[in-house]
């Protein structure tokens, strides 16, 4: 074992021997021996037991090359400590992204991915019940645009959109919604599609019917951004491949 990586490693995460001690379960004394090298082969379980510690590796304790890089396994720390519906999301935005990369665009033609999402409780939409279609359309500025595509199956939000239509989105993360803007927010497992106002220091989400009461976000951190809307596909253009 690399004490001198152990070290390395301690620092990085905050780790003072009393910490690691504490969180091991290994004595202080003990530690102390391993971090100075006097104790160059401590057993396997006192090994695993700082590894799980330190979230770090094994073989990173041993100065080899680790088999899944650290960044990712840090990330897969901050993934399961997140809420469910956030982990859903997360995993939303990775197949969306590998399906982009899967599918090959030629000159005229290419594939989005588009979702038909099932349980409806009045204009919200669960996440986590949907259904995955791939649609092939005409491969155009608006298309190259489109991250990702909603098969509608509700009558939730005429007279601006039509039971059946598909809509496309816009991933992204680090712009601004504009006033007058349509797009979709994510909050507690649940979608929802709404028009942005903006009103002096306000910002609002206005329903699209009459029916659901305008919500102010002026002040909410809970509504994560999901996509802008940019525009209907032609159903006479396209051709949805389902599962």
């Amino acid at each position: 074992m690399d004490h001198k990586k152990l070290k390395e490693i301690m620092k990085a995460r905050g780790f003072t021997l009393e910490m690691l001690s504490h969180a091991s379960k290994i004595p202080l004394s003990t530690l102390a021996k391993i971090e100075s090298g006097i104790t160059k082969n401590p057993g396997c379980q006192a090994i695993e037991a700082i590894s799980n510690a330190l979230r770090c590796s094994m073989d990173e304790l041993f100065g080899r090359e680790t088999r899944v890089p650290y960044q990712l396994e840090e990330y897969f720390y901050r993934y399961k400590m997140l809420p469910k519906h956030r982990q859903e999301y997360i995993k939303f935005l990775i197949n969306v992204e590998y399906d982009r990369m899967i599918y090959l665009k030629n000159k005229d033609k290419t594939v989005l991915t588009c979702y038909e999402f099932l349980n409806w409780r009045g204009e919200l939409a669960e996440y986590s019940g949907k259904k995955l279609y791939m649609v092939e359309t005409d491969n155009n500025i608006f298309t190259m645009q489109t991250t990702f595509c909603v098969f509608l199956n509700t009558d939730k939000f005429t007279p601006f959109f039509f039971p059946d239509s598909i809509l496309c989105f816009q991933y992204i993360d680090d712009y601004i919604p504009k006033h007058g803007e349509i797009w979709m927010f994510l909050k507690d497992g649940y979608l929802i599609v709404r028009r942005v106002y903006k009103y002096k220091e306000r910002r609002i989400l206005k329903a699209l019917n009459d029916e659901e009461e305008d919500i102010d976000i002026t002040n909410d951190y809970h509504y994560k951004r999901i996509g802008r809307y940019i525009g209907t596909l032609n159903q006479r253009e396209i051709k949805l491949q389902k599962p």
